[in-house]
């Protein structure tokens, strides 16, 4: 069944303090993009009249359904991130993403960084970087900046807040 929210709009606030905060406004299923942008861009601007923070961000976000069955595994945690960052082609210019819950199985073993560095050699960990670097045939991610990736910069465990 489809969700009855699929898409939805993200407002992101920054304070004086640079904390962020944000709002979430719910669109009926079946609101088209063109559309959901232009309710975005309105809701944006009247936003920006009541509130004396920054605003940042503003995101459509659109759910998919996934059948997924795999429950969460005893000792699970969510702050324990596996944060992989790529280059692109441009100097400067990186990509980012976190793996919550890393497994301690995908860190490397030995030498100094050993408990911190992920292996990039263990077999599951090959796959999502190429999937990252590459993509899977049909897309693959870019920077921020709209730039194809071209290495992995580094590949880490790091405690988030969730």
């Amino acid at each position: 069944m489809a969700d009855p929210h699929q898409l939805r709009i993200e407002l992101v606030y920054r304070d004086d303090s640079g904390r962020r905060g944000s709002g979430i406004s719910h669109l009926p299923y079946g609101t088209t993009f063109d559309v959901a942008k232009g309710f975005a861009l309105a809701l944006a601007r009247a936003a920006e009249k009541i509130s004396d923070a920054q605003l940042v961000a503003v995101f459509i976000k659109q759910s998919i359904e996934m059948d997924i069955t795999v429950p969460a595994a005893l000792g699970s945690d969510v702050t324990r991130c596996g944060v992989f960052i790529a280059e692109s082609v441009v100097t400067d210019d990186r990509y980012l993403i976190q793996i919550p819950s890393l497994l301690s199985s995908k860190l490397e073993t030995g030498g100094p960084w050993a408990g911190i560095n992920i292996n990039q050699a263990d077999a599951d960990v090959a796959a999502l970087l190429s999937l990252i670097l590459t993509g899977d045939g049909t897309v693959a991610p870019v920077s921020a900046a709209l730039n194809d990736l071209a290495t992995t910069d580094a590949a880490y465990l790091e405690w988030r807040t969730p």
